[in-house]
This record gives structure tokens, sequence and C-alpha cells, in this order.
């Protein structure tokens, strides 16, 4: 006479299924990838605003050399905010007259030769973008 037990009736079943040191190994996989995820994610978050700082400074200072070109600003060293076109944005100018040694060549009748450096930053932020670009300064201006 055969008794016939839980474990006799369904052998199949005894080793169906996963152990608890599996499913734990499998969770802190999980975990790793989710968290290598989050901090790619993060990176990718944090070089798009500076992307785009990049990008808008980039169009703030072409807009300020405009100034310069038309006469609206002059070259001195001064700073502001883009009150109408970027309110968040501030700028500032350095100006610097560059000395001409050129031997043989009078400098008297040479225009000045002015270094002038853009800086645009964003308020709240230590994001700065800057732009030096040297022009001459002729008694007109």
């Amino acid at each position: 006479m055969t008794i016939h037990t839980k474990r006799n009736r369904l052998p199949h079943l005894a080793k169906a299924g996963f152990t608890l040191l599996e499913v734990m190994i499998a969770i802190s996989i999980l975990a790793i990838a989710y968290v290598t995820l989050l901090g790619s994610q993060a990176k990718s978050l944090s070089l798009a605003t500076e992307t785009r700082f990049m990008l808008e400074a980039s169009l703030l200072i072409d807009d300020k050399l405009a100034d310069f070109e038309s006469g609206i600003e002059t070259l001195t060293s001064s700073s502001g905010t883009f009150d109408e076109i970027a309110p968040r944005y501030k700028w500032s100018t350095e100006t610097e007259e560059v000395s001409l040694d050129i031997e043989d060549l009078p400098t008297e009748d040479l225009p000045q030769l002015i270094k002038l450096t853009i800086t645009v930053a964003q308020d709240g932020t230590p994001l700065t973008h800057s732009r030096t670009l040297y022009t001459f300064e002729t008694d007109g201006e």
C-alpha cells in the first residue's frame, strides 16, 4: 500500500519557483541598472541646461556686439541687464587698450587697438559665457 503525500503527488512542483537568494540577486542587478540610468538622466539634463545657456548667451553677446557696431554702446567697460529680451541674464564688458609694438611703423597715425571682452551670466547659476574680440577705435568713435 502506497501512501500519497503532497511531495509524492506533485514532484514537479517541489523544484518550481525561485529561491530567496535568486530573487535578491535579480533585484540588486535591477537596482544597479536603475541607479545608473538615473545618473545618466541627471547628467543629460545638466548638459541640456548648459547647452541651452551657451546658445542663449551667444545670441545675447551677438546682440550686444550689434549695439557696439551701431554706436548705441561705446567701447568702455560697463555692465547691465537684458531687460526687454532676457531679464534673467546680465552682461558686462571690459575694455583694454592694446599697444602695437611694430618696428619701423609710426604708431601715432594708427587707430587705437581695443580688446573688448563681453561676458554674459545667468542670475542664480554659476554659468557664464565670454567672448573676446579686438577692434580699432578711431577718432570719430
